[in-house]
C-alpha cells in the first residue's frame, strides 16, 4: 500500500513530537552520528526528514536527508545516474551505498529517534503536515505516483530481487531557507570554480525535481534518488 500525502510546510517552533519537518535539528537514533561529506570530510547539512504514515510500505520508519553545503564538485551536483536502461531498471548491488558521496539518506525506526541536541541548525525549521491527496497530485509529496518532468525512470528492483517502490518527491525549484548566521552554501560559479552563494537558502541537488525510491525489504531499507529537469 502506498497512499499519497502532500507535504505542507508550516511555520512553527520545533517540538520533540515532530516526526516530519524541514530544517531545525534532526531527530535520529541516539547512536547515529551526523554523516560527513566524502569529498571534503565536513559534517553534512540536515535538510529534511519524514516519518512515514501507517498506510505506507515503510510505516514506522523515518527518512532523514543530509547533503554537504561546505564544498561543490561539478561531477557531484546530483546523485550518480544508473548506466542501464530506464524504466524498470535493476539497481546493481552496492550502488545504493556507494553513490552517496556528498549526501546521505538515513533510514531508522521513528520510535527510536530523539532530537540531536548537539547539531547546529542551518536550515530554518518548518513542520511538514501530511495531507491525504490524490495519488497523481502534483507537488511535494509522499507516495502515490511520481509526477515526471521527462520520461518515467522508475527502477524495478535492487540487486536482482528486492522490489523498489516510490517514496516521495520534491518539486523542482524548491528552496531551503537558512537561519540567520548560517554559512553560505558553496556552489559552482560562472568561472567553473567553487564559491560561496549569495542567497539566504540552500539548494538540494541544484533544485532539480527529486524522486526517491525505496527497497520493499524493511530489514535493509535503502534509497535510490534521481533528478529531472524539463
Amino acid at each position: 500500500m502506498n497512499v499519497s500525502y502532500l507535504l505542507k510546510a508550516i511555520e512553527a517552533p520545533q517540538s520533540d513530537s515532530d516526526d516530519s519537518f524541514i530544517g531545525g535539528k534532526p531527530k535520529l537514533p541516539p547512536e547515529q552520528s551526523i554523516p560527513v561529506c566524502g569529498l571534503c570530510n565536513a559534517p553534512q547539512t540536515f535538510y529534511f526528514q519524514v516519518g512515514f504514515p501507517s498506510d505506507n510500505t515503510w510505516a514506522g520508519l523515518s527518512l532523514a536527508t543530509f547533503a554537504c553545503t561546505s564544498c561543490a564538485d561539478k561531477k557531484q551536483l546530483i546523485p550518480a545516474m544508473l548506466k542501464v536502461k530506464l524504466p524498470g531498471a535493476d539497481i546493481p548491488e552496492g550502488f545504493l551505498e556507494s553513490y552517496q558521496v556528498n549526501f546521505r539518506f538515513l533510514v531508522f525506526e521513528t520510535a527510536k529517534a530523539v532530537l540531536h541536541a548537539a547539531y547546529k541548525e542551518k536550515v530554518a525549521f518548518r513542520r511538514l503536515d501530511l495531507e491525504p491527496a490524490n495519488p497523481k497530485v502534483e507537488g511535494n509529496k509522499i507516495g502515490g505516483s511520481p509526477t515526471w518532468l521527462q520520461e518515467d525512470e522508475s527502477p524495478k528492483t535492487y540487486a536482482g530481487k528486492v522490489p523498489m517502490f516510490f517514496l516521495l518527491q520534491i518539486e523542482r525549484g524548491f528552496q531551503f531557507p537558512t537561519v540567520p548566521g548560517a554559512p553560505p552554501q558553496i556552489k559552482i560559479g560562472l568561472s567553473g570554480n567553487p564559491q560561496p552563494a549569495n542567497y539566504a537558502y540552500y539548494k538540494l541537488f541544484i533544485t532539480n525535481a527529486t524522486y526517491l525510491f525505496g527497497t520493499e525489504d524493511r530489514a535493509q531499507p535503502l534509497v535510490y534518488a534521481l533528478t529531472q529537469v524539463p
